[in-house]
Parts: structure tokens; C-alpha cells; sequence
């Protein structure tokens, strides 16, 4: 009995500790400097992000950048500067909007959004009202690409 109850105690104490490490690992900003966000149209939702009715971008966290300049072919961006930061628990999205238009974030933020991380949302406007957000892991997408030049 006290055995089983010592390895009860430790499966428990080692269950709660991982899950200490992993919430720790997913808000540590060196591994998570940018969001990748996935527009889907109306009719795919997000049902199949990976959908050619779906469109991904990537972006800077805690950094000002211009959609319109950045992903000049898409019509999902205003000409607004903007800079996207995550919550600690890396659960919500603010993105504040500026009346710059040449990635300066220039003044006050004229407007805001908190957004759920990895949750579909919308909808938004026209011409992908469906979206996704989630964190890249800097630390992973390294790994990958270094994966790739080896084989």
C-alpha cells in the first residue's frame, strides 16, 4: 500500500512538474518572436487551415510592421501600422492599430483587438473573414530548417 501510494505521489508530482515546464516553455519570449496567422473564407471557416480557400502570414511580435507593405498582394491588410504582443500565458492577442502608414507606429495606438490565440475566430471583414492565430516557436523552426539543409 505505501507503495503504491509513493508511486502515486511521484506519477503526480511528475505529471504537474512537466506541465510547469511546458507552460514555462510556451511563454518564453526567446522562443516565440512571431505569430502566424491563417484567413479563411467564409465558406471554410476553419474547418482545413491548410485549405487553398486559407491564406498564411507571418509576423513580427512586439514589433511595428505594415501589413499592406508587407503582403502587398492581399487585400486582408488596411494600409495601418500595427503591432501585435502576447499575453504571459500566451493566450491572447493584442494587436493595436496606428494612423502611421509606413511602419513606424507613429503616436497613440487609434484602435485595438484581443484576439484568442488558437481558437478560430471571426468574423472579420471580407475577403477571409475566419481566422487563426498561434505562436511560431523560433526554437523549433530552427531546428526544422537546419533538418532540411541535412538531408
Amino acid at each position: 500500500m505505501t507503495t503504491t501510494r509513493t508511486f502515486l505521489t511521484l506519477l503526480l508530482v511528475t505529471l504537474i512538474t512537466q506541465k510547469i515546464v511546458l507552460a514555462e516553455e510556451e511563454i518564453n519570449p526567446s522562443r516565440h518572436s512571431r505569430m502566424r496567422m491563417t484567413l479563411c473564407t467564409a465558406d471554410m471557416g476553419c474547418n482545413d487551415l491548410t485549405s487553398d480557400e486559407c491564406t498564411t502570414y507571418t509576423t513580427q511580435l512586439r514589433t511595428c510592421y505594415n501589413g499592406m507593405e508587407l503582403f502587398p498582394q492581399s487585400d486582408s491588410w488596411s494600409d495601418l501600422d500595427i503591432i501585435d504582443t502576447i499575453n504571459p500565458a500566451g493566450l491572447l492577442l493584442t494587436r493595436k492599430f496606428f494612423d502611421s502608414t509606413n511602419g513606424t507606429c507613429t503616436g497613440e495606438a487609434s484602435d485595438k483587438f484581443e484576439i484568442p490565440m488558437r481558437q478560430c475566430v471571426g468574423p472579420f471583414g471580407p475577403p477571409q473573414p475566419w481566422g487563426f492565430f498561434e505562436l511560431v516557436d523560433d526554437t523549433m523552426e530552427v531546428e526544422r530548417s537546419i533538418l532540411r539543409r541535412e538531408e
